[in-house]
C-alpha cells in the first residue's frame, strides 16, 4: 500500500482567511515536494476541528489580554498535541489565523508544540504578503515540529528553520527560497531523524480527514 505509513496533516485557517483559501492551497502544494510522507488535508473553519468545536471556535476559547486582544497560542498547540500524541500516527494541525498571538519570544508570528503549529498573518497588509508569509511560516513550522518541541532555532542564515523574528525576515526568506525547500542540510537530516519521519512516499492531498 503505497499511502500505508503516510502521517495525517490537516491544515486550518480561521474565517476572516477563508477568502485566501487558493493561498492555503498553494502552500500546502509546495510542502507536497518538500517533506515526504504526509497525508494533507485542507479544513478551512470546518465544524467538529477540534474538541467538537470550530477553529474559531478554539480560537475564541484562547482569548485573553495582553496590550490587546490575544491568542494563548501556546495552550492550543498543547491541548491538540497532548490529544495527539498518543497515537502513533498522531495528526499534525497547523492553524492559520489573522489575529495577533502568543508566539514563542524569538518568533512572535508562531507558536508550536509536538503535534501542532499555530501561525499568525496578522503583519499582512496585501494579499502577496499573505502568499509569501504562509508559504514561508507553513514549511518553517512543519520542519520545527519534524525536528521535535525542544529543537533550538538553525543557525544558518539560509535555513528556513532560522528564527523568523520579524515580518521583514519572513517576506525576505520567501525570496531568497524560491525554487527550493528552504532547509539547510543539517535540518534535513535532523527531520529524517526525528521520531515524526515516516519514509519517503510522496506526501499528497486528501478530500477526508484522519480522526485520531
Amino acid at each position: 500500500m503505497p499511502y500505508e505509513r503516510q502521517r495525517p496533516a490537516t491544515i486550518a485557517w480561521s474565517s476572516e482567511l477563508e477568502q485566501y483559501r487558493p493561498i492555503f492551497e498553494a502552500a500546502v502544494a509546495e510542502c507536497i515536494g518538500v517533506l515526504p510522507s504526509l497525508k494533507l488535508y485542507l479544513a478551512g473553519n470546518e465544524d467538529n476541528f477540534f474538541d467538537y468545536k470550530d477553529v474559531d471556535a478554539n480560537l475564541r476559547d484562547a482569548l485573553f489580554i495582553r496590550d490587546t486582544w490575544t491568542i494563548d497560542a501556546h495552550r492550543i498547540a498543547s491541548e491538540i498535541s497532548s490529544n495527539n500524541e498518543k497515537y502513533e500516527l498522531g495528526e499534525i494541525v497547523v492553524i492559520f489565523t489573522k489575529q495577533k498571538i502568543s508566539g514563542s519570544q524569538d518568533s512572535p508570528y508562531a507558536c508550536f508544540n509536538s503535534h501542532a503549529g499555530i501561525i499568525s498573518l496578522e503583519h499582512c497588509s496585501t494579499e502577496r504578503e499573505l502568499k509569501e508569509a504562509a508559504s514561508v511560516s507553513l514549511r518553517y513550522i512543519l520542519g520545527c515540529i519534524y525536528q521535535g518541541k525542544g529543537k533550538l532555532h538553525c543557525d544558518d542564515a539560509d535555513c528556513i528553520v532560522q528564527a523568523m523574528g520579524s515580518h521583514e525576515s519572513i517576506l525576505q526568506f520567501y525570496e531568497a527560497s524560491a525554487g527550493r525547500s528552504g532547509f539547510c542540510e543539517k535540518c534535513r537530516q535532523a527531520i529524517r531523524n526525528g521520531r515524526m519521519w515516516y519514509g519517503d512516499s510522496p506526501s499528497r492531498i486528501t478530500r477526508e480527514r484522519h480522526y485520531c
